[in-house]
């Protein structure tokens, strides 16, 4: 725990950052981000060219110099080829050279090196024939370059020059035998650089000014683009806004017109199922209860006095038409008003229903259905229930209508979370793939309606082996039954 809680700190603190930084205006946040952009490319384009100025300066001030030692020093040095000191004659001309040079302020200092880095001459007397570890510029001078430093005495072997405290132009040149070309030697020189040094800090003052003027104006200039696009880009979100509120007040008022959509096709739906089994218990209150009377009383029309055997035959055949008509007219109504009044589903799962509606078809009409229920299709509300038992019924009855009862069968399973119900028959079918519409009949589009006001799509199939189908699928299924 006290582990997680030294490291949700950090974490903290950056999410804290992270919100303050949303925070900031696209202007802001441009400023805040490419001013240390700008700040560090300035140092680095700013430092390199001075550095280039002074080591471009510092080299042509030096060539003279060089030039001055190749004359003058070469030649009195020679005797460092065959042996490791310098003759005394020689060593008193380099003392009358750099005497004449520290007086007319051209050399502050000179040392001749030889190999193995000890001092071989100095107008520093004290420092001949002390060895000093090897610097690069030194290495550098015996690699047969000339190396050229303003005003970096950083090596040990610089101590007494740092302490004139006069701006100074370090110069190191190889020293070559006369005969054979061989790097015999280096000198080293300390030439003042008074000069030198205001004219560089003059350079850099107009370098950085250059640098900075131009970073700073390019700043400002990609600050005010920055501020027109944000501009546009605010007024752009302003607008966008507003839409969007628009747009959700405008979803808002479409959900609750489709809510009371919805309550409206529910209340349709129950307002129906009322009327439906009103029709039915009418029908078979009052028409079959009159037909039935009408039936038992019909054997009270016969005559009861004699008549000629051909009119009896002929009274007794109209008598058997009527009453078998009778009969069949009490038979269909008695159907159709069981046919509308629904059983009582409430106390019934899907499942349970659905059997219920095959088990009364097959009874009603002496036909067979197949069925495939893959799943317990339970949990399911009344409204659905009552949906998928008119659909199933009327499939049924319509598979009977028109196919005779051939093929019939039932089919409800969930597939790829939807609910499928279909009933499906192998008679003759339509010749042409039809839709549920004026062409079609009324049961099916208040069937549609029904299975639609449940967030349902209803379809009539033709089937490629023959016969038709007809499939309900309801996508808000897995919502109302809940896991399985």
């Amino acid at each position: 725990m006290i582990a997680a809680r030294r490291l949700s700190a950090p974490f903290q603190f950056w999410d804290l950052i992270s919100g303050a930084w949303l925070q900031l205006s696209l202007v802001n946040q441009f400023t805040l981000a490419a001013c240390p952009v700008v700040f560090i490319a300035m140092l680095a384009i700013g430092s390199w060219v001075s550095d280039s100025i002074e080591n471009a300066v510092a080299t042509n001030s030096a060539v003279e110099t060089v030039l001055y030692v190749d004359s003058l020093v070469t030649p009195l040095v020679q005797d460092l080829e065959s042996g490791m000191t310098i003759s005394d004659a020689h060593r008193q001309t380099l003392d009358q050279v750099f005497s004449t040079a520290a007086a007319n302020k051209v050399i502050i200092r000179a040392k001749v090196w030889r190999p193995k880095n000890t001092v071989a001459y100095s107008n520093l007397k004290e420092i001949i024939g002390v060895n000093f570890p090897l610097s690069s510029n030194l290495e550098a001078a015996w690699g047969g370059a000339v190396f050229v430093e303003f005003n970096n005495l950083i090596n040990e072997e610089n101590r007494t020059e740092k302490l004139l405290g006069v701006p100074l132009l370090e110069i190191y040149a190889p020293v070559r035998s006369l005969t054979t070309h061989k790097i015999i030697a280096v000198a080293e020189i300390y030439q003042r650089a008074d000069g030198l040094a205001a004219d560089l800090a003059k350079a850099k003052i107009i370098v950085w000014s250059i640098v900075a003027g131009t970073m700073l104006t390019m700043l400002s200039l990609l600050t005010l683009i920055v501020q027109r696009g944000s501009h546009t880009i605010d007024n752009q979100k302003t607008v966008l806004e507003s839409q969007i509120d628009q747009l959700s007040k405008t979803l808002e008022q479409n959900e609750a017109l489709r809510s009371h959509l919805v309550l409206a096709y529910n209340r349709t739906a129950e307002i129906n199922e009322r009327f439906l089994r009103k029709l039915g218990a009418d029908l078979h209150d009052g028409t079959a209860q009159l037909l039935g009377l009408a039936l038992l009383r019909l054997d009270s029309l016969k005559p009861a006095f004699p008549m000629k055997e051909s009119d009896v035959t002929a009274k007794q055949g109209n008598f058997t038409m009527v009453k078998r008509a009778l009969s069949d007219a009490l038979q269909e109504v008695r159907q159709i008003s069981a046919g509308l009044v629904l059983p009582e589903l409430n106390k019934m799962t899907l499942s349970e229903a659905l059997h219920l509606a095959i088990r009364l078809h097959e009874q009603r009409t002496g036909t067979t259905v197949a069925f495939k229920l893959n799943r317990a299709l339970d949990h399911c509300t009344d409204d659905m229930k009552a949906c998928i038992y008119r659909f199933v019924q009327e499939g049924l009855n319509n598979a009977y209508r028109h196919a005779g009862g051939n093929g019939q069968s039932l089919r409800a399973e969930i597939v790829d979370g939807l609910l499928e119900v279909e009933v499906a028959d192998k008679g003759p079918g339509f010749a042409v793939q039809p839709q549920i519409g004026s062409n079609t009949g009324l049961g099916l589009v208040g069937l549609r309606d029904r299975v639609s006001s449940l967030g349902g799509t209803l379809e009539l199939r033709v089937l490629p082996d023959g016969g038709s189908a007809l499939l309900a699928r309801f996508s808000n299924f897995l919502r109302v039954v809940g896991d399985e």
